[in-house]
């Protein structure tokens, strides 16, 4: 990514959360603006499982059951775990979203998540990374948990995302035929029972690699979303964190639109150097929006700290 600054559009109150507690909240994707986050890329995944399990390069590896049993394991999994999250194996991953826009301002977003009267906090994105990085290293988990930070591929069809991900989806069925079908496998196991290892009671060395391949798979699931979304130009950091230790330790919940929605928070003690800039909505009165920002970052700033700048939006607007 090319551009050294990202914007996170914000509500009053979660700008106070940012600069007073200098945490962030990061949701689960399933909880965000898009109603078909998830499944638009789970739909592309098994399309092109079904294309990968149809060419010649299985042939002689895969029998016409097993290919049948790969495809539709892989299905259910995927619907149960929209449908029941506890069906999951209690040694995968939870996914955690903090979203942000590569575009310096854009209307269509102050509309979209602030309804006109939030706030732009802009990020150095080197800085924030690594301040996020130093951040869960500190922690007793953090062998558990893996950041990934992207820019999201907005897709006009599922065919799109099936180019993009036959490479790991080829090599997700190749690890299942090593782990399943090879007769030293048979021999290890004695019996091939593929269903047996999405149990979440079942726990076996083979089980690991097969949930190791379903890990890289899926972490895919958060690059892609539809084209409708393409003008939020969304630049995204990821926390991928072992379920058990997010249940236990570090995801909690808020209410949000009627609905409860799981989500973890990251304390960063020196956000404010990360922060370059903030912005206020177009339709907030200037003068006084100016100056609660400065006082309340003088009263949580650290004398050292550098104390982000404060500007008014470029944009004019009338909300009649």
């Amino acid at each position: 990514m090319e551009n050294s600054f990202i914007s996170h559009y914000t509500s009053a109150d979660a700008l106070v959360n940012i600069l007073k507690n200098k945490t962030l909240w990061l949701t689960m994707p399933q909880f965000m603006n898009d109603p078909i986050e998830m499944r638009f890329a789970d739909e592309a995944i098994l399309s092109s499982l079904q294309e990968v399990l149809q060419t010649k390069e299985t042939d002689g590896l895969l029998t016409n059951i097993q290919r049948h049993e790969i495809y539709k394991t892989i299905h259910d999994f995927l619907l149960k775990h929209h449908l029941d999250e506890s069906y999951w194996p209690s040694n995968y991953d939870y996914y955690f979203v903090l979203s942000f826009s590569s575009a310096a301002e854009s209307l269509a977003m102050w509309q979209r998540y602030t309804s006109l009267g939030g706030y732009i906090v802009q990020f150095d994105r080197k800085k924030l990374l690594k301040q996020i990085q130093t951040s869960i290293k500190q922690e007793s988990y953090a062998s558990l948990v893996t950041i990934h930070s992207h820019v999201v591929d907005y897709c006009d069809s599922k065919i799109d995302v099936i180019k993009k991900t036959k490479k790991v989806v080829d090599d997700l069925c190749m690890g299942i035929y090593k782990l399943c079908y090879t007769p030293e496998a048979i021999k290890e196991a004695k019996e091939t029972n593929f269903l047996k290892m999405l149990s979440p009671n079942y726990s076996s060395h083979s089980e690991l690699k097969f949930i190791n391949l379903l890990r890289k798979l899926f972490s895919f699931r958060t690059h892609y979303k539809h084209v409708t979304f393409k003008d939020e130009k969304e630049y995204r950091i990821v926390i991928q964190i072992d379920s058990t230790i997010a249940r236990q330790n570090v995801m909690k919940f808020r209410s949000r639109n009627g609905l409860i929605v799981p989500y973890i928070e990251i304390k960063l003690p020196s956000i404010y150097e990360a922060i370059s800039e903030i912005g206020i909505s177009p339709l907030l009165k200037m003068d006084k929006a100016n100056q609660g920002i400065r006082l309340l970052l003088r009263e949580h700033g650290d004398e050292e700290e550098i104390i982000p700048s404060v500007r008014t939006s470029s944009l004019f607007f009338d909300n009649i």
